[in-house]
């Protein structure tokens, strides 16, 4: 164990798109995160999130000559607790998909828990909540991505 390190994340979201967001994202960052929701159109989103991440580390190399952009993985959001067949079997196919087999992509094995809050009041900070579940799920999250 370290002591007095200190690990600061600032997580940035942004659309899976070419864009001045992503590109003013992706510029400073050392570690890329994609989150997904476990949806029928997600491995084309991931997929071309990753083209979109390839053309900017390639178009703005030198931002990345010394600082290599890093991608941690999928991350799977708004899964309940006991997710039904269905959303199991959607995980699956995202995980197994041939194009994203190709990419080498790290899928976490936790998956942040639905939360009725979360898409209701965009001041919501689950650390600050009274919500142990979101809590717990995040310090395991948390521990995984470190």
């Amino acid at each position: 164990m370290i002591i007095g390190l200190e690990i600061n994340f600032i997580l940035i979201d942004c659309p899976p798109t070419y864009s001045s967001y992503t590109v003013s994202a992706l510029l400073p960052s050392d570690f890329l995160v994609i989150p997904v929701k476990a949806e029928g159109y997600s491995v084309l989103g991931i997929d071309m999130l990753m083209d979109v991440v390839d053309l900017v580390v390639d178009e703005k190399s030198i931002y990345f000559k010394d600082k290599p952009l890093h991608n941690l993985g999928v991350i799977f959001t708004d899964i309940r607790k006991s997710p039904t067949t269905g959303t199991l079997r959607t995980l699956e196919t995202i995980k197994n998909s041939k194009d994203l087999r190709k990419r080498s992509l790290y899928f976490f094995n936790e998956f942040f828990t639905h939360n009725s809050h979360l898409p209701k009041d965009i001041d919501y900070f689950i650390d600050a909540s009274n919500s142990g579940n979101s809590k717990a799920n995040l310090d395991i999250i948390v521990d995984e991505l470190l």
